[in-house]
Parts: structure tokens; sequence; C-alpha cells
């Protein structure tokens, strides 16, 4: 994921903390979605959004000959009526690049137009064998009018059979997306790592004008491309602008912190899991590590300090740490615990889950579909 970054740098550091208005930050926090906050080098603050689903696939089996043949019947008529130009054929096009080879050509492929980020529904109906009935969704720009909407098409095409209570119970995920955004941080301060035994292999895209564009974090002994990467980071205010797309959070700086999770890491997680987590299930957020390398004292964040984090970005943390005097080196790992427990808190994240779960899995109702032979009430 490259792009350029055009806004101008100061150098040396700390020239990336910016926001240090307190009555801007204040008035900012209050439109923001916080999980939680922290101090940036003492005259700043970093905000932790709640995390929200940013891709979602769900795979559903339909045993029922009647809701199977509802399905089908629905989806056609409303690809085949011009008059409903809110529907159309659901492409691998309409994917991003990341999860390109996640698209399956079914022999039923809707797309909900009117609906922000990607709603789609696709469907077997004579193909015993696989999952028949297929959703995959991009909402989190969703309101609660199109959570609404999508799940009450899914109720109506089905007459009634599948709404999300079965969907919560028999739903299988194959994939799930999780966004955690950072607001008024820099990319280029930041250092995402996995805890991990086995080696990684790490990509990371600089800006013509240097500064950090984006870091992946990749499978094990694979080489690493947008389908395939586990983590990464990314300057998200700069990406919407050079996408020709509205910033989220205006002019405030912001990174986006995204973790994917696939059948093996996702394990015997299901949307039920998610959406009553329990005590004991594994936070998947908690193998991965943050350092902000402003989450530390006004009086530590000397310009060695910020040379130390860039190495550390180039040549590894044991490496950055090994080329220190002895002293300096103790100092050194103590401020790497600290500035990461202060901006990454997994535990605060995870618990957030939830609440977002159930946001996004809103209770349908009957509603009134329009079809080649009529509005019909399901």
């Amino acid at each position: 994921m490259a792009f350029s970054i055009t806004k101008t740098k100061d150098i040396p550091p700390p020239a990336t903390n910016k926001g240090g208005d307190k009555e801007f930050a204040i008035k900012c926090k209050a439109k923001l979605d916080t999980c939680y906050e922290y101090e940036r080098g003492g005259d700043s603050k970093g905000y932790v959004l709640n995390p929200k689903i940013d891709f979602m696939i769900v795979t559903l089996k339909v045993e029922d000959s009647e809701t199977r043949k509802s399905i089908a019947t629905h989806i056609s008529q409303m690809l085949m009526d011009r008059d409903e130009p809110q529907y159309e054929t659901y492409y691998v096009k309409h994917l991003p690049n990341k999860a390109k080879g996640n698209y399956h050509g079914f022999t039923h492929n809707l797309k909900i137009s009117d609906l922000p980020g990607l709603a789609a529904i696709q469907f077997k109906p004579k193909n015993r064998s696989y999952n028949d009935l297929k959703i995959t969704i991009i909402p989190s720009q969703w309101t609660s009018k199109h959570v609404e909407q999508f799940w009450n098409t899914i109720y109506a095409i089905s007459s009634g059979n599948i709404d999300t209570d079965y969907i919560i119970k028999y739903g299988k995920i194959t994939r799930l997306d999780w966004a955690i955004d950072f607001i008024n941080v820099d990319t280029s301060d930041f250092l995402i790592e996995k805890v991990s035994k086995n080696k990684r292999k790490n990509v990371t895209y600089y800006g013509s004008e240097g500064g950090v564009e984006t870091s992946y974090i990749g499978p094990n002994g694979q080489k690493l491309s947008p389908q395939n990467f586990k983590a990464y980071i990314y300057d998200k205010h700069t990406k919407s602008k050079e996408d020709k797309e509205k910033p989220i959070y205006g002019d405030l700086l912001h990174m986006r912190l995204e973790i994917r999770l696939l059948k093996q890491s996702l394990s015997d997680m299901t949307l039920k899991s998610f959406y009553q987590l329990s005590g004991k299930a594994k936070n998947r957020f908690a193998p991965y590590k943050l350092t902000d390398f402003f989450a530390v004292s006004r009086q530590a964040a000397d310009p060695q300090w910020h040379m130390f984090g860039d190495s550390c970005k180039v040549r590894g943390v044991d490496t950055a740490l090994s080329m220190l005097s002895t002293r300096t080196r103790a100092t050194y790992k103590k401020r790497l615990t600290n500035a990461q427990s202060v901006c990454w808190k997994p535990d605060l994240a995870w618990k957030a889950i939830p609440k977002h779960m159930k946001k996004i899995l809103g209770k349908p109702q009957g509603v009134s579909i329009k079809s080649g032979q009529g509005i019909k009430q399901l």
C-alpha cells in the first residue's frame, strides 16, 4: 500500500508530536468513540478508538428447501428489476486489493449498492457441498439504519427464516479484519511487532519525503502480499486524501492498526463468541506489540531517543539496543517497555468488541422488498 505523503515535516523530532492545543484536543475527543487516551511527550494526547469490523466473511448452510428457493428467487428478481438500482451483481472488482483472493463466484451474487463500504450476499442453491449462503461486508461506516437495511434484506429474501439470531448461532466466520484507529498520532512514530517464536516477514513503505506510510507483518515463511499479511499500521489520513476520499476525522492525524483473523487464528471463535465475549476467550490482539516513541515524558523524548526509535524500525529492536552503551541500553529498555504499556492496551480494546458486534448485528424486522412480481411482505 504505497502512496505519497504530501504534508511537510520539520526535523529533528519531536516535530511529529502535533496537536498540542488542549482545547482542540478536548473538542476532538468529544466526537471520538474513544477506548482510551494517553499522554505523548507531555504536551499532547493520543486517542485510541474502540475496535470496529473493517472486513468480515460469514458462511451459513441453508438446509431448508423452501428457504433455499426463496433466497435464489428473490436475488434473481432483484438483479433483473431495473427499477431497483440499489442492487447489482457482485464481482471481484468490488473488493479491496487486500481481499480479492477471497472472491469466489457463486450462481447468485448480489451487492447492495446504496450501503457504504461493501454489502454482498452470495448463494449456491443447488450445491450442497458448499456453505450455501456467503455474506461479505465492510461495515466500518455503517449507521444503525445501514445495519437495519442489510440484515432486513437477508431476513426478507429468506422469507423470514434467517435473522441475526440464526446467523449468530449457525454462521461460520472465515475471515474477520479488525480496525483500531489512533488519532492525533503519526505513523512514523510507531513500531509494530508480533510476539512470536517464529520469524516474520515484515515490510515497511516510506514516503518520497521520508516518514513511514505503512508497516506490514506477514505470515511465517511466505512472501508478503496484501492478500496474506496478518497485521499492519498505516497513515489513514493521507491514504484517504490519496484515494480522493474525505478524511474520516478531518485534519486530525490518523493512524490505523488492522489485524486480520483467518480460520487458523480464529480457531473456535464464532460470531456468538465475539457477541458474548467470555473471560476464557483468547485475546487475538495481545500477540501484537505497538511502540509509540512519543509515549514517554518530555524529558525522555530527546533527539537520541528518537534516532534510536528509527534504528529499531530499520535494524530491529535487538540490534538497535546492542549498538548502545550498557548504561543507555538498560535505560532504553525500560523506556520501550513503558512506552508500549502506555500506548497499546490490547485488553481494553479486546473487551470493547461485544459493543461493536451488537451494533453491527442489529435485530431485523419484517420488511417489504420489491421484486419483478411486485411488492411482497415477508
